[in-house]
């Protein structure tokens, strides 16, 4: 009995013994597998963090890019309202040369023009049947010409104002002719650019007016007369009369004449 009571309380403390161990074991596997669990997780959170990251740098990025855009417009309105400010410079056109003229309904002129900046001055001619020369004098701004042509005809001043405009070596427009009275003709001219050197111009030949020399004054025979001495016998002779002295007071009284001599002295 007591052989069998040892067995059987032996028995019994091995199981007790299996079932600790055993639940040693168990409690070792959770706790690994809790351990295995905090692995795995953390590769997760880690690339969350890196996706956070990541998120951020764009937003940065995006803010960065959205300033820069801000600011480039900035600069682009700043320069263009600098551009809008800077006045363009006007280009004067150049009509520095010789042009051929035809004043409708009048003549045809030859002109050469010199030109400073907008300023236009030279000379003009006409050589047909009664020839005259003239004085320009003018302006040109943009595609606008002004020009006042003093001719003068026989001997009178006749001014020729033009005023047109300026394209392709080549103006158009309407000129208006006055004298002391007033318009006395008026019509369309066009002018065409025909060489760009002056120096080859050579005014018309204007016939000058013979001017009749002054009528002699008449002369009377006592103001052409001489106030030399008259000779006498082709010969005029210097006689000192002091030598007849004594001849003269010598000689009879009779050849005296009266009141030179004798009682009547």
């Amino acid at each position: 009995m007591r052989v069998g009571t040892e067995y059987g309380g032996m028995s019994l403390g091995l199981r007790k013994l299996s079932l600790s161990v055993l639940l040693v074991f168990v409690l070792s596997g959770l706790a690994m597998a809790e351990d295995a669990g905090d692995e795995v997780e953390a590769p997760v959170s880690d690339e969350a963090a890196v996706a956070d990251q990541a998120a951020n740098e764009t937003e940065v990025l995006a803010e960065n890019d959205t300033g820069n855009a801000t600011s480039g417009n900035a600069t682009s309105e700043n320069a263009t309202a600098v551009n809008a400010t800077v006045p363009e410079i006007p280009v004067i056109p150049q009509l520095q040369g010789i042009w051929f003229v035809d004043l409708q309904g009048a003549e045809r002129v030859n002109m050469a023009l010199n030109q400073s900046s907008e300023e236009l001055f030279g000379a003009a001619k006409y050589e047909g049947s009664e020839p005259w020369n003239a004085v320009v004098v003018g302006r040109v701004q943009g595609d606008q010409v002004q020009l006042v042509l003093t001719a003068l005809k026989g001997e009178v001043m006749v001014p020729i104002f033009m005023e047109g405009t300026f394209s392709n070596e080549a103006m158009t427009g309407k000129y208006s002719v006055y004298n002391t009275r007033g318009k006395t003709g008026m019509g369309t001219f066009t002018a065409e650019w025909i060489n760009p050197e002056t120096s080859g111009y050579t005014p018309a030949a204007v016939a000058t007016t013979e001017v009749a020399p002054p009528a002699e004054t008449p002369t009377t025979e006592a103001n052409n007369q001489s106030s030399a001495p008259v000779q006498l016998g082709g010969t005029t002779e210097f006689h000192d009369v002091s030598k007849d002295k004594d001849r003269i007071f010598s000689s009879p009284v009779s050849m005296i004449p009266p009141g030179m001599g004798g009682s009547g002295l």
